[in-house]
């Protein structure tokens, strides 16, 4: 019975002092980095909507089942939904004169995404010339982005004709 409480004891031992150390556990799945979205070529001469989204698990099959059409749609009660909350980061690129979109940790959007339990961004814009290329999902938690980032930035490209994500994450996490 001793040597049970004293492993326990030190077990608890280890984990607090782990925590008074400043291992955040929400750092797992809330990475410290930067997500930079940048239009490329005619994504810069015209007007473009861009959505960038937090979602769970749970959410994603909704939002990935829409189609471009349904989903860009004025009444799209998702969409709506997701600005009201608070948790899309709705741009327009282009003729504004906006062309990239950079969120930290720090904006209210990724606070969102935290509260919501976010595992997954997903990045869609309106003016896709391809039904399958105009929406890309990335994994958030900070291991799938571990040593493949420049300044702790992942990049993303939109093109007239896709979503590419030029920072690669690991395989695992695909």
């Amino acid at each position: 019975m001793t040597g049970k409480l004293r492993t326990s004891t030190l077990a608890v031992l280890v984990v607090a002092s782990t925590l008074l150390a400043g291992c955040n556990v929400s750092n797992f799945l809330f990475p410290s980095w930067k997500l930079h979205v940048q239009g490329q070529g005619g994504i810069c001469r015209q007007n473009v909507q861009v959505d960038v989204v937090g979602v769970n698990r749970f959410e994603l099959e909704d939002w990935e089942r829409p189609s471009m059409e349904q989903y860009w749609a004025k009444d799209f009660q998702l969409r709506k939904d997701s600005i009201e909350g608070g948790f899309n980061c709705a741009r327009s690129f282009g003729l504004s004169g906006e062309c990239d979109l950079t969120i930290s940790d720090k904006d209210d959007v990724w606070k969102k995404w935290k509260e919501n339990g976010a595992e997954y961004i997903l990045v869609m814009f309106d003016t896709c010339t391809d039904e399958r290329a105009w929406r890309k999902r990335l994994p958030l938690p900070p291991h799938c982005w571990e040593g493949r980032t420049k300044k702790h930035t992942v990049e993303v490209i939109i093109r007239p004709s896709q979503v590419a994500c030029v920072t690669v994450p690991k395989a695992e996490c695909d």
